[in-house]
This record gives structure tokens, sequence and C-alpha cells, in this order.
């Protein structure tokens, strides 16, 4: 019986040890870290780049409006519209988002033909960005850039009323932080607070995934929004074809569980629309799968991609376009307007 005490005393010793560790390396490292969640919707806002925006007619972008040099002989123009995704939020170089660097990969191809062809790129993306708003866009840039190319990259989000980052999400986010800061010890543990944040987090994740799932296969009224996005981009492709201009449909996909992936189906989805209104359809999801996502987001609490993302989906739409360019009847769509 002594023997069995001494043994267990270890063992509660030991625990003792254990959690006490854990919680002098918490404090440590997250010393300055406020509870709760403040810290995302801090460091989201943070995380907010602070530039010059341009206008090109009423709309702002992050972008030069286009010159002289997108007119030379021989070059392609290219435009892409999108969401913050293609805006590169949370990324601060321009030239590190993934349509600088398809223009500059597409461009060294082309030197490396000695091909006299060029290719110009436009980014029309812009934060909450969603089908409805880039067919305004379009009216605009179809007479002041005159695009021989149009690229519409859909991130999952947009066809549903979620926002994505979890700043925009706060009442979404906040009854259920209000349930993990309720259990025991929450105020007087930094260890705990910070493992049922993650909790939180986590759980936070799964709603967010369950209503977005929902959003494209759920029911009719679920499903009211991709219905209303959808008609954006089928009549945005209407008008592209009517004006002699090739438009693509590009799926960028959720960056979450990337080795275990669990949108194939929302992405079918998409792609049997497409193939309805028969767009062309390029899905960037196969150069992502098996990547560590967390490893892709601009920051632990911000999925946006990073600019290894943004090169992940570079090396996947680069050859896409120049096979596009290459298939196409000539650089410029003359008479296009």
């Amino acid at each position: 019986m002594g023997k069995l005490l001494v043994k267990l005393g270890v063992s509660a010793g030991t625990v003792v040890l254990a959690a006490g560790a854990l919680e002098w390396g918490a404090r440590s490292q997250l010393a300055d870290r406020p509870l709760g969640f403040e810290h995302v919707w801090e460091e989201q806002e943070q995380n907010q780049l602070v530039e010059e925006y341009l206008y090109v007619g009423k709309f702002q972008f992050r972008e030069a409006p286009p010159g002289p040099e997108s007119n030379r002989p021989g070059t392609t123009r290219v435009l892409f519209l999108g969401d913050s995704f293609t805006f590169g939020s949370g990324v601060a170089k321009r030239a590190d988002r993934f349509t600088d660097l398809v223009e500059a990969q597409c461009n060294a191809s082309l030197v490396q033909e000695r091909s006299v062809r060029r290719v110009d790129v436009f980014n029309a993306g812009i934060n909450g960005g969603k089908p409805s708003f880039w067919w305004e866009h379009y009216q605009v840039l179809k007479d002041t850039y005159r695009p021989d190319q149009v690229f519409a990259v859909f991130f999952l989000r947009d066809g549903t009323l979620l926002p994505t980052s979890m700043m925009h999400n706060q009442e979404l986010m906040q009854p259920i932080l209000e349930d993990w800061q309720s259990k025991p010890l929450y105020r007087h543990s930094r260890f705990l607070s910070w493992l049922y944040d993650r909790m939180a987090q986590q759980e936070f994740s799964k709603k967010f995934q369950s209503m977005l799932r929902h959003s494209y296969l759920g029911t009719e009224e679920e499903q009211q929004e991709w219905r209303l996005q959808r008609d954006f981009l089928a009549q945005l492709a209407d008008q592209c074809r009517q004006q002699g201009r090739p438009f693509h449909l590009v799926i960028f996909p959720l960056l979450l569980n990337l080795e275990d992936y669990q949108f194939h189906d929302v992405e079918q989805e998409i792609q049997r629309f497409a193939k309805e209104q028969d767009i062309p359809v390029l899905s960037l999801t196969p150069g992502f799968l098996g990547q560590d996502a967390r490893k892709l987001w601009v920051s632990e609490v911000d999925q946006h991609p990073n600019e290894q993302g943004h090169l992940l989906a570079a090396k996947v739409l680069t050859p896409y376009l120049l096979k596009a360019i290459a298939s196409s009847n000539s650089p410029h769509a003359e008479g296009s307007d």
C-alpha cells in the first residue's frame, strides 16, 4: 500500500510539474497577448496593407491604371477579376501576387521562345469582391483596358454570404468564444486560455465549413447567394463572348486541410455550372493538395494566401494562360468594345 501511495504521489507530482511547466511557458510566450480573441482582431487589423489605391474610372484597385505599354504591338492584355485573394490581402509586395507572377513567368517563357509577343496583366481584385461587383468593374475596364483574355478568380467564399476573415466574423464567432471563455480557469491560466481559444477557433472553422458547403449543396434557400452570383458570372461570360474575348473561370480552393481536402463536391458544383454555360474552368486545387495549409496563410489567424500560396497558384495558372494565348486568333481582339 505504501509503495502504491508513493507511485501515486510521484505521478501526481509529475503531472503538477508538467502543468506548471506548460503554464510557465504559456505565460512567457503569451505575456503580451490579451485574453480572449481580441488578439485575432488586432492582428488582422495590423495585417491590412497601407498603400495607395489607384483609381480606374470610379473604382479603386491595387494596380496602376493601364498605360501605353499595355497597347504595344504584340501585347496580349489579360484582365483578372477577383476578391481579396486576387487583390493579395496580406501580401506586402504587389509583385508577389499570383497575377504578377503569372505575368512575369509568361513573359520569361515567351522570351525563351524568341517570341515578339508579350503579356500584360491587370489585377482588378478587390477585398470582399464577388461576381456582382466584377460585373461593374468589367464595364469600366472593357473600355479603359480593353482586355484580350478575361479571368474570373472564384474563391469558394464568393458564392456565399460568409466573410473571409475572422475579423469580419465576430458575430458568428462571439457565441462560440463566450462558451469556451466560461470554462474553468480560463481567466486564471494562460495555458488553458490559449488551449480554449484554439478549441474555439476549431469549432468556428467547422461551423464555417458547414455553412459554406450548404451554400452550394443545401436547400434552395441556402443556395440563394450562389444562384445570384452564378447569374452574374453567366452574364459576364456572355458579354465577353459577344465581344470576342475568351472568358475563363478559375477556382481558388479553401486553404484548409489540404492533406484530405473536403470541398471537391463544392468545386464539382461550380464546374457543373461552368460546363452548362460553356465556360472554360481551371481549378487551382491540384497545385495545393498535400500542402500544410497553415504554412500558406499570411498569419496564424488569417487564411489569405501568403507569398508561397500565390506562387503555388501561379505555377498552375501560367501554363494554362500560355495555352489560352496560343490558341487565340490574335494578340488583340480588334474591334472589341
